[in-house]
């Protein structure tokens, strides 16, 4: 069975699949954007450019097939856009293009990888696929689900780092600000959870060294940074607890 007619045979969409004619601009940048976005925050999916919704039209086989020639400018228009989704989702365009002989056009196949380092947003909304659609995060559920999805790791990692290498002047602002009058930083980070026993040596998290060293990626072994998102939402009252 060829490529084409596999893709013909699905049934409907799903999960991880989504069909996408190129038609007017705010039926299909922002609906994709979104649906990549989704999809890459939940299994990973793939996106079916150029082929009609087996459930949205009344077209059959091969007449499905419109092809990305339908708005060949829309469609590179797409490919800018996916710049906008934060942080960026490496080498998901250019698609993967399927000639289809039998009426001169093209297809193209969106593979949308599963992210697991962070969330992904689009427009400053974080987006979850559902069986059938997109569903977008609230504030709160943005942070319920980064902890579920284990996004949140740095605080949990310890490190072998000394302690005093810590005691920047970041550190004493922090301690400052938070009215911590004891000047051992080894039972000031244990108590707030910046520091634990391993095999009975205390030893730093990785969160404790990227806030308070002066140095941090030149005392771990793997490059870490903090990235700071703010994420939109018009509920009043629904700020991040």
């Amino acid at each position: 069975m060829k490529l084409i007619d596999q893709i013909l045979a699905i049934p409907s969409e799903s999960r991880t699949i989504e069909f996408k004619r190129l038609g007017s601009r705010n039926e299909t940048i922002d609906k994709t954007l979104r649906s990549i976005v989704a999809m890459a925050n939940t299994d990973g999916g793939l996106v079916i450019l150029g082929v009609d919704d087996p459930t949205k039209t009344r077209h059959k086989g091969l007449g499905r097939v419109i092809g990305i020639e339908e708005n060949l400018e829309l469609f590179d228009e797409l490919g800018k856009n996916i710049k906008k989704i934060m942080p960026p989702i490496s080498q998901i365009w250019p698609p993967q293009y399927i000639p289809i002989s039998e009426k001169g056009v093209r297809i193209a196949l969106l593979f949308i990888p599963k992210v697991t380092d962070c969330f992904r947003s689009y427009e400053n909304h974080v987006y979850i696929r559902l069986e059938r659609g997109n569903k977008r995060l609230s504030p709160q559920e943005i942070v319920q689900f980064t902890y579920v999805k284990g996004f949140e790791r740095a605080d949990r990692e310890l490190v072998d780092v000394d302690f005093s290498l810590l005691e920047t002047t970041y550190y004493q602002a922090w301690r400052k600000n938070r009215n911590i009058t004891d000047h051992d930083i080894r039972l000031v980070l244990e108590k707030t959870g910046l520091a634990r026993k391993e095999k009975k040596s205390l030893l730093p998290t990785r969160a404790a060294v990227l806030l308070f060293a002066e140095f941090p990626n030149d005392l771990m072994d793997t490059k870490c940074t903090i990235r700071i998102l703010q994420y939109e939402d018009s509920n009043e009252g629904a700020g991040i607890p």
